[in-house]
């Protein structure tokens, strides 16, 4: 969307340009040519009549003027301009002089007015360009472009669809809804003129680390201000600790001093700039617990919140239509002035609020995460590795049935959220490139390969390891999820495979000592066969849009299949008119006479 924009714009500016150039050619073809460029003559009047007989010729019009006589003056193109002498009376001579110099004055404008009109505007339109081809190569960090949402159902849709992310915190999610939809249901209000409301919107996430908060965050940005949106984020790195001229509120809200050829100029924080060119933005503050002097910052999102601007150097600036959502890593005891409860996640935190800031919060309690919730969450992460090595390297990669639950548990045990989980996933992933890719790197030995992941106890500690005791079944589904993933997303037609063809090609890699590459020469045939019979043959009408397909193989290993329209109900057998190759002959250049018998 934000390409298509500044593409927009740099067509506008082309527009711009065509329409100066055109201007621009069209003034010089018929401007005038000047007078005084060598090629002209100037005449004398002797006599009262203007006659070709009664003119004489001078060679300056100096001396045109020493005659005291009317004066004439023509280029090549014929005469353009006469001026007739006055008497040498000084009032008059004075008054010619004024005359002559306004005249001079108006040619001067009417000459070149046009090309400093030009100029100016060229230099300007220069600018405006750069700024858009720099803004189209390297993004646009401003984060005002914003398709906010006043219809609460498509909010809620919106979050919902985005909170699929966060596995568990039914509770949260909910109290998040209602917050979502009273902020969605005030601005309406606010835009009729029915509300007298003028403050800020502002909700408070509480929880242990790694629980989903941060994600929930951005996920009530996206759903007040689209999907493209991206909100504001201040982390307390961002805020100088250690600084004696600036407090925290003055880093955020204040001005800045910059240096500008070696002097210090004021000027408004990135923020205010910020909520000035989008005054309907989101601004999430992470972490709040970790930001120092949090009593000061208190204060200045308490007038926030009640009166609906910030005042900078006597400069309002009006956060009326601003959504604030702070993060916390703190103990709901911390936020509800109740006793302090340590959870042993280590991360959580007591902070002295102010009660009259407590007052006016939305505070939405994260619970800690179980074994279940962790499986969820890293379940999907495994997937996309196990994919990415079937993408790079073909080499098709399974897990234990048991290594899911053991990861599960032991992300719980360690009692720190769902961030150990990505640490999880990093040592399998070296432990494949290490142990797989890295000892194939020569010849590629490792293409088409069948790797089982498995996590096993070693003393006290837990280590992955690898093993070529696969699933067939299991890996055969690899390749065929992706040629589904591809199909559902480039073609929107669902591909289901029959357990009868999933068997029988499971037994061949079996009978052939796990020839992984068997498993990718299957599909590759199906691949062929869908493209050849429901793509290519239907490319005009595209009927398939929105059907399903379901295949089998038959007696001599071929590919057919049935047509499973969700608008009927039955299927129907689809005849194939064009053959296509065999996989017998496909299975045959993956396997060897004494391992299979096609």
């Amino acid at each position: 969307m934000k390409s298509k924009n500044i593409l927009k714009k740099l067509l506008s500016n082309l527009l711009c340009v065509s329409t100066m150039a055109v201007s621009t050619a069209y003034i010089s073809a018929n401007e005038e040519r000047p007078l005084y460029n060598g090629e002209f003559s100037i005449s004398i009047l002797k006599n009262e009549e203007w006659t070709p007989g009664k003119l004489m010729t001078v060679k300056s019009l100096d001396e045109a003027e020493r005659s005291g006589l009317p004066y004439k003056i023509c280029s090549s193109r014929g005469c353009n301009t006469f001026h007739e002498m006055i008497p040498e009376k000084k009032p008059l001579k004075v008054l010619k002089s004024v005359f002559s110099i306004a005249n001079g004055t108006l040619d001067f404008i009417s000459r070149y007015a046009p090309a400093l009109f030009y100029g100016v505007a060229a230099f300007a339109l220069f600018k405006d360009v750069l700024k858009n081809i720099k803004e189209f190569i390297f993004g646009n960090k401003n984060y005002g472009e914003i398709d906010e949402v006043r219809d609460p159902i498509e909010a809620i849709a919106r979050l919902d669809k985005h909170f699929e992310a966060i596995k568990g915190q039914d509770k949260a999610k909910a109290e998040i809804r209602k917050f979502v939809l009273n902020v969605v249901e005030e601005k309406n209000q606010r835009a009729r003129g029915l509300s007298k409301k003028k403050g800020a919107y502002i909700i408070y996430l509480v929880g242990a680390s790694g629980v989903g908060k941060s994600t929930a965050a951005e996920c009530i940005a996206i759903a007040l201000n689209g999907e493209q949106y991206k909100a504001y984020i201040i982390e307390p790195s961002d805020i100088d600790k250690e600084s004696k001229k600036a407090s925290v509120v003055d880093q955020l809200f204040g001005m800045r001093t910059k240096k500008v050829q070696m002097n210090e100029i004021y000027e408004k924080s990135p923020l205010i700039k910020q909520l000035e060119a989008t005054p309907n933005m989101v601004l999430i503050i992470n972490e709040f617990d970790k930001i120092p002097d949090v009593r000061v910052l208190e204060e200045k999102i308490r007038t926030i919140i009640d009166h609906g601007y910030i005042n900078v150097n006597g400069d309002k600036t009006s956060c009326s239509n601003l959504t604030i959502i702070i993060t916390s890593n703190e103990s709901i005891g911390s936020v509800e002035k109740t006793e302090h409860q340590d959870d042993g996640t280590g991360s959580r935190t007591k902070v002295e609020h102010d009660k009259a800031f407590l007052n006016r919060l939305k505070i939405v309690e994260f619970q800690n995460l179980n074994a279940k919730d962790y499986k969820q969450i890293a379940k999907p992460q495994l997937e996309n590795l196990q994919q990415r090595y079937f993408n790079d390297y073909n080499v098709l990669v399974t897990f234990d049935d048991e290594l899911l639950d053991k990861l599960a548990n032991l992300v719980e045990e360690k009692n720190q959220g769902a961030r150990p989980i990505q640490g999880f996933v990093d040592a399998i992933n070296d432990k494949l490139l290490n142990t797989v890719i890295l000892d194939g790197s020569k010849d590629k030995s490792y293409v088409g390969k069948a790797v089982k992941v498995s996590l096993e106890r070693n003393g006290e500690e837990y280590e992955f390891a690898l093993s070529n005791d696969v699933n067939y079944e299991k890996v055969l589904q690899i390749p065929l999820n992706s040629l589904k993933d591809m199909y559902s997303s480039e073609y929107n037609m669902g591909i289901e495979i029959s357990d009868e063809a999933i068997n029988v090609i499971a037994e061949f890699m079996k009978r052939s000592r796990g020839n992984a590459g068997l498993a990718i020469a299957f599909v590759q045939a199906l691949n062929e066969k869908i493209m050849k019979s429901i793509i290519l043959k239907d490319k005009k009408k595209k009927s398939y849009i929105g059907k399903s397909f379901e295949f089998s193989l038959n007696k001599q290993l071929n590919w057919e299949f049935k047509e499973s329209d969700p608008r009927k109900q039955k299927g129907k057998t689809v005849e194939e008119n064009e053959p296509l190759p065999e996989t017998k002959q496909i299975v045959e250049e993956h396997a060897t006479e004494s391992t299979i018998a096609v």
